[in-house]
């Protein structure tokens, strides 16, 4: 038996009409008859397990949601994104284009994840941050504020990037790296430890910072 079906309510999204969804049946947290957000079609979510699109969220285009995932609140899934395992996307965030958002990982605020990124593991990507080229933000990783990272970038362990901060080209922040403020760490960079980049720092190139080090104010690396 289905979960849920389409219902006669509708909203028009990029000049396509959207469903709203609703329940067949019990399953997870979602009773038989609740109202769900909207769908361009039932292939945007699985007719299996527990995911759910909550509130007003938006999914469309080639987009899909399965296993245990949920999107809920205003938030907004489409292009050929997907959404898995038990992920989480809310409030205004964004995924779209090729990007995968699985695990356990967590997108929220007004974020952004698109291109083809994968954001997986126990991660949080949340306030205005941008993740997208073929980034990955994995394990325990937070990227939030007005964080971007971007080209081949990959932020892991349990590392924090937040305020203005850019990780791009091939750099690797991970461990319990913090880079912060206007920092910025690309080419092949590498970032750990209890490393602490902060202010308008530049590392880059081959530069590799770890242990304790701590570099602020306006230099270059």
């Amino acid at each position: 038996m289905n979960k849920f079906k389409l219902t006669d309510e509708f909203r028009m999204f990029n000049g396509e009409k959207l469903f709203r969804i609703q329940a067949l049946k019990d399953f997870g947290d979602v009773k038989k008859g609740d109202l769900g957000g909207f769908l361009k079609s039932e292939k945007n979510l699985s007719q299996q397990f527990n995911a759910w699109i909550y509130d007003n969220a938006h999914v469309c285009d080639n987009a899909w949601i399965y296993d245990n995932a949920h999107v809920c609140d205003n938030a907004q899934v489409y292009g050929n994104s997907r959404v898995s395992n038990y992920a989480s996307i809310y409030d205004d965030a964004h995924v779209c284009d090729n990007a995968h958002v699985y695990d356990n990982a967590h997108v929220f605020g007004n974020a952004h994840v698109y291109d083809n990124a994968h954001v997986f593991g126990n991660t949080h990507v949340y306030g205005n941050s941008r993740v997208y080229d073929n980034a990955q933000i994995s394990n325990n990783a937070h990227v939030c504020c007005k964080a971007r990272v971007y080209d081949n970038a990959h932020v892991c362990g349990k590392a924090h990037v937040c305020g203005k901060a850019r990780v791009c080209g091939k750099a690797r922040v991970y461990d319990n790296a913090q880079i912060y403020g206007n920092a910025q760490i690309y080419g092949n960079a590498q970032i750990y430890g209890n490393a602490q980049i902060y202010d308008n720092v530049k590392v880059y190139d081959d530069v590799k910072v770890f242990d304790n080090k701590l570099l602020y104010g306006d230099g270059h690396v």
